[in-house]
């Protein structure tokens, strides 16, 4: 059995995503333009009538949000959504941006990641089956498909929903004027036609309706991108802001110096408590790529003060700089970091703790830059 994870209009649904995060999300909805042509739409613009195809002036002339696409934006959001889904499934096959494959662990709990992100799933026994049932889940949910669920939907799908898949419009023109205006009478047209009419695209719309081996294979799994990290532990529990506060900004400022030329795009900071072991943690994927502390810095005391809850003790402090990328330009990075006398090799320093109200020149460096985001869990 395998999962599909399918976000329709992603580019827009990647933009909300964002806005949410800053509690900036317009209530009218918002539309991604391209080409003076909406590109996608969330529900609620979809449902003021903007929809994918409508012009940039007829778009203008509703309540809706307009923005330009952000292809950045999608690439940064779509790893925070797999680095979530992680959390509950240890394979993810990504496709493109907005749709994945997954293998499934705990259903209960993957149905409140559905529900809080709103994307839509199916489990089935292969991947094309997988796919079309997340095509016609309900946002928020998955539904669960067998043998005989399939054949049901192929019976009900019409050959328009193949828009949704990335086919060509002109394909499913051509084949509605053969006679086709459903999935299931294309069962029994072989590949070697399909293919001699449409090429590619047809050898690809076989295969959807005829599932082999490799589309029951197991997903991989996942391998988390690098992210760039820094702890500190205390031997006596922090309790006060004081404490933690500059603690916080010194580890910001070694885990900034680590990025080098590169740039991060989500800022995690996490607190361990001495007494029960609870783990919090808080995140925030931001507008933009950043790489320097004076940006990062009010985001990451933000997220600590949300942490920093009454009786708390804090005993391990970590900070978190993902979604790393090389920026386009980055010309003084380059000048700086070869201009800096490079000192001697000096051996790794034992770990460090903080007394009550100080903090020491040097703290602990508990780890680097790392592929998997889930060491970060351990202590």
């Amino acid at each position: 059995m395998i999962g599909c994870l399918y976000i329709p209009d992603y580019p827009a649904w990647a933009l909300q995503y964002l806005d949410k995060q800053h509690n900036t999300a317009p209530e009218a909805g918002l539309a991604v333009v391209s080409k003076d042509r909406v590109l996608a739409s969330t529900q609620a613009a979809q449902q003021a009538g903007v929809a994918s195809g409508t012009t940039r002036a007829e778009a203008e002339d509703t309540a809706v949000c307009i923005r330009e696409r952000d292809r950045r934006a999608e690439a940064a959001v779509w790893v925070d959504v797999m680095q979530r889904l992680n959390a509950y499934t240890p394979r993810i096959e990504s496709v493109d941006t907005g749709l994945l494959y997954f293998d499934l662990v705990d259903a209960e709990a993957l149905s409140d990641f559905l529900e809080a992100t709103g994307v839509q799933a199916a489990w089935a026994p292969d991947r094309p089956a997988a796919r079309l049932g997340a095509l016609c889940a309900r946002p928020g949910t998955m539904q669960r498909l067998t043998h005989r669920d399939i054949t049901a939907l192929v019976c009900e799908l019409r050959i328009e929903h193949l828009l949704r898949l990335d086919y060509p419009l002109s394909m499913i023109e051509h084949l509605k004027d053969a006679g086709y205006d459903r999935l299931e009478p294309l069962q029994d047209v072989s590949r070697r036609r399909l293919q001699a009419e449409f090429g590619t695209q047809g050898k690809r719309l076989h295969r959807l309706l005829h599932p082999s081996r490799v589309d029951r294979a197991p997903v991989p799994l996942y391998t988390a991108p690098d992210t760039v990290r820094r702890a500190l532990h205390w031997d006596t529990p922090a309790v006060y802001w004081e404490q933690v506060q500059p603690a916080l900004a010194r580890l910001l400022s070694q885990a900034v110096s680590a990025l080098g030329a590169k740039t991060c795009q989500r800022i995690t900071v996490q607190v361990v408590d001495a007494c029960s072991g609870a783990v919090l943690r808080d995140s925030r994927l931001l507008h933009a790529p950043m790489r320097t502390r004076s940006a990062l810095s009010p985001v990451a005391h933000e997220l600590l003060r949300t942490l920093m809850q009454p009786g708390l003790k804090v005993e391990t402090l970590r900070v978190a700089l993902g979604v790393l990328a090389i920026p386009e330009v980055y010309p003084d990075v380059f000048f700086r970091q070869t201009l800096r006398p490079r000192r001697d090799a000096a051996p790794r320093l034992a770990p460090t703790s903080i007394a009550e109200g100080a903090v020491p020149d040097g703290l602990a460096e508990h780890s680097e830059v790392v592929s998997d985001e889930r060491a970060e869990m351990r202590g």
